[in-house]
């Protein structure tokens, strides 16, 4: 979302500055714009001396911003949602939902049309952001705990009975069944198993069910 700073004297006039700031770095940003001491707790940064011209946007190294949303009884319909911008990509996670990941290059997508969670381009971008969001997720004690509140109701469940359904599964996921790479989706994401796939092998073969082969690693004798 464009940010738009007047301050006649201080803020150059006219200028366009590409560096990105996150909504928690506002307040600190007005503190020092006041002069006033930011407080310990505050987890921003001021961005006056990026405003200001001090610090140049190529220079503006803004620290990951982490956005997190847990799903709750009142609104069933919205997926826990976690993500994580670092730089010029957007990382976006789905809890409990069958839903693929979202990737964005902001600065060649700034409306987030093009999904690149599936490029090998950014194989290794996406893995480092999954990891550092994981990491930014601890809570203060440096666990991962997920909190839930009380159900006293059943929630905004009601629909519009000529309305859309559910929305179907990715066409991607929809296989047929028992195939050798059946368990590959549950590995971690690595050059190597993009690397077999992209040669049209399983990263970890598994015996079709019921195949001689299986029937043998099992010891099961005709």
């Amino acid at each position: 979302v464009p940010m738009v700073m007047y301050e006649p004297g201080t803020v150059p006039a006219g200028a366009v500055n590409t560096g990105r700031i996150r909504n928690l770095d506002y307040a600190p940003t007005f503190l020092d714009l006041a002069g006033v001491e930011q407080p310990a707790q505050f987890e921003g940064v001021s961005a006056w001396p990026l405003i200001t011209g001090k610090v140049a946007d190529k220079d503006w190294k803004a620290p990951d911003f982490t956005y997190e949303y847990y799903w709750e009884w009142a609104y069933p319909m919205t997926p826990g949602t976690f993500a994580i911008q670092r730089d010029n990509l957007k990382y976006i996670q789905y809890y409990g939902v069958y839903d693929t990941d979202e990737l964005y290059d902001l600065a060649r997508d700034p409306d987030e049309m093009h999904n690149l969670i599936d490029d090998p381009a950014y194989l290794q971008a996406k893995v480092d952001l999954r990891k550092a969001l994981y990491q930014q997720l601890a809570n203060r004690d440096g666990r991962h705990a997920i909190p839930y509140g009380e159900r006293n109701a059943i929630g905004s469940v009601r629909r519009n009975r000529a309305g859309t359904g559910a929305a179907p599964f990715p066409d991607s996921w929809l296989v047929e069944p028992n195939r050798v790479d059946r368990k590959d989706n549950v590995l971690p994401d690595s050059v190597a198993k993009q690397r077999a796939h992209d040669e049209g092998k399983a990263f970890v073969r598994f015996p079709v069910l019921g195949s001689p082969e299986a029937n043998e690693n099992a010891g099961i004798k005709d």
